[in-house]
């Protein structure tokens, strides 16, 4: 099993607009990371400093597969070009 710690940057005016999450074997090796990423982080440091983070521990089976999150991803891109490409009456890009 793997933790997931998600870590929601609550804005001024109350809303969510971020979410950080780190991947661990234990819940503190997850608060570890998050640490680390605050101390070098100029907009969520303070956050976590001035205590405006929401943290949830979620039990998951496995971090996400980089390999897979790339396929994911350039299907996207292919999709919003395909999509821009409609709109501007080109094909494949060319005009």
């Amino acid at each position: 099993m793997t933790i997931a710690l998600h870590s929601y940057k609550v804005d001024d005016d109350g809303k969510i607009t971020v979410r950080h999450t780190f991947y661990a074997a234990t819940e503190e090796e997850a608060e570890e990371l998050m640490d680390e990423h605050a101390d070098g982080c100029r907009a969520y440091g303070p956050a976590i400093e001035d205590g405006d983070t929401i943290e949830i521990f979620e039990e998951i089976d496995a971090p996400p597969d980089a390999e897979a999150l790339a396929t994911v991803a350039d299907a996207q891109e292919s999709e919003e070009d395909d999509e821009e490409d409609a709109e501007d009456g080109t094909i494949g890009g060319e005009a």
